[in-house]
């Protein structure tokens, strides 16, 4: 009996140091969550700090001189931003109201939701080769500086 006896209290033992080990395991795992959770707010915190500082380098075109480079880094990227949406447009063939942001047809001359009459842009000369301009006319190169045709005298 005493094999049995020795079995059972082995076996008990090692459930205890199992319990023991998932309950470690566990209170390690909620202590790296809550780790996880305060390095989001950190995280969160920063991001909120910088969106302020480059509100006020926008708001005065100033900051110190510590802040300057990563505003800078970020004005140019909003630029290209706005560029690239643009370009998108272009290739939708769809144009955004100034006034309300509706997107419509590049072909409309009025806003379907505000009535914002746009303006029509001029057709812009067809380009040749680089460094030329072509000619709507008469369809001849004429150097990218010119303000008329070489050929004909139609303002490019």
């Amino acid at each position: 009996m005493s094999f049995f006896q020795n079995l059972g209290k082995k076996v008990g033992e090692a459930a205890q140091g199992v319990k023991s080990k998932t309950d470690e395991l566990a209170a390690v795992a909620k202590l790296n969550k809550s780790i996880a959770d305060e390095t989001k707010k950190i995280q969160q915190a920063y991001t909120n700090l910088g969106m302020k500082v480059y509100d006020l380098y926008k708001q005065s075109g100033e900051i110190d001189d510590l802040f300057a480079d990563n505003c800078q880094i970020i004005k140019m990227a909003e630029d290209a931003i706005a560029v690239f949406k643009e370009q998108i447009l272009e290739i939708k063939n769809i144009k955004k109201c100034p006034d309300c942001g509706t997107e419509s047809l590049r072909d409309v001359q009025f806003c379907p939701k505000c009535g914002h009459k746009f303006t029509v842009a001029a057709p812009q000369a067809p380009q040749g080769e680089a460094g030329t301009k072509v000619c709507p006319a008469c369809n001849t190169e004429s150097p990218s500086d010119s303000a008329f045709c070489i050929s004909c005298g139609t303002k490019l």
